[in-house]
């Protein structure tokens, strides 16, 4: 699963400094491109993913549906690299 979000809309959901700390915690810059993580799914986001995959919805609901789904993985995804960047030691 690859989870792709931009810096601004980052900072502009989670707050200011939301990606310079993780590019501090994974060992990048703030601001010099793109910052690739590659962590092991967490169960929840591998229910998640089956959610997406197995959507029973047709038409606008299912496009809803979808939608919501995307911004939950996405929250999931970011609860999970930053509580794994928090165990790391510095």
């Amino acid at each position: 699963m690859t989870l792709t979000i931009d810096a601004q809309a980052c900072e502009d959901f989670l707050g200011s400094e939301i990606v310079p700390w993780c590019r501090s915690i994974y060992g990048r810059d703030a601001r010099s491109g793109p910052l690739f993580v590659s962590r092991p799914a967490a169960p929840a986001i591998l229910s998640l993913s089956c959610q997406i995959l197995t959507c029973p919805l047709q038409g606008p609901g299912r496009r809803l549906y979808l939608v919501s789904k995307a911004l939950e993985l996405a929250g999931l995804a970011v609860d999970h690299l930053t509580a794994q960047a928090a165990r790391q030691p510095r």
